[in-house]
């Protein structure tokens, strides 16, 4: 039997401020990882920037892999011996933007590196969804809008015994109409996850808001079994952590 934790962390981050949110998520791994032991800590996409999707932020605040932050992750996770995994806006050797998820193993090596194959432009789209094998399992992701693209999810390995799904919103544009019912919004992604028969762990941050505590977006952290069934929930603006044994819901 598989015997490990996740530790899933709706980071409350510093929108397009990448240092002062890494010292953030530094406290808070220091707080949470000596006492509860977790073997993976998922983080939300682009964990440290907030969604960016302007040009001249991309430009900006895009790196390359290896590079200055996924150097800084890979010592966390080396430091804290986990699996991490966290978002990025990555800039490769040709000057193109993706929207990245990277996981590293115990020892800070990357294990996985995938681009998100949903975005928009000015990114440019990734064109795989690779797995990997290790002692959790075959890992694999996707990111936010992938879940709900059958292109996408139709290169998700079957085989794959849990989905790392980091994702991030807002209470703007197209997810508005859940903003009034959080309820419909949760059925949202827990029908998808169902479709793609998997059991997924998802974490999501929103930009901060003010008196925003308890939004009314699906938003915090989740673990959703492979029928579509929601088995924990950390649900807010908030970056308490969802800690979960790999053991009760994975095969």
């Amino acid at each position: 039997d598989i015997s490990m934790r996740f530790c899933l962390l709706p980071l409350l981050h510093t929108p397009k401020n990448p240092d002062q949110s890494f010292r953030r998520m530094e406290t808070r791994l220091a707080e949470i990882v000596p006492g509860e032991k977790p073997d993976l800590i998922l983080l939300p996409e682009q964990t440290l920037t907030g969604y960016l999707y302007e040009p001249a932020d991309l430009e900006k605040f895009g790196e390359p892999i290896p590079g200055p932050t996924s150097d800084r992750m890979a010592h966390l996770a080396r430091q804290h011996r986990v699996y991490l995994g966290w978002g990025m806006v990555e800039k490769d050797t040709a000057g193109r933007h993706y929207n990245t998820a990277l996981l590293c193993d115990r020892r800070g090596e990357i294990l996985l590196h995938y681009r998100r194959l949903s975005e928009k432009s000015p990114f440019t789209n990734g064109t795989e969804v690779p797995w990997v094998d290790t002692e959790l399992g075959r890992l694999s992701f996707l990111i936010c809008g992938d879940l709900f693209h059958e292109e996408v999810t139709a290169k998700v390995d079957r085989a794959t015994d849990w989905l790392l799904y980091p994702t991030s919103g807002s209470l703007d544009g197209e997810f508005t109409k859940f903003a009034s019912n959080l309820d419909e919004a949760r059925q949202w992604y827990l029908d998808a996850v169902k479709g793609l028969g998997i059991p997924t762990a998802m974490v999501t941050t929103l930009e901060p808001m003010e008196n925003a505590a308890d939004p009314p977006f699906f938003c915090g952290a989740n673990v959703i079994a492979a029928d579509g069934q929601l088995v924990a929930e950390v649900h807010g603006n908030t970056d308490r952590p969802l800690l979960y044994p790999l053991s009760e819901t994975g095969s």
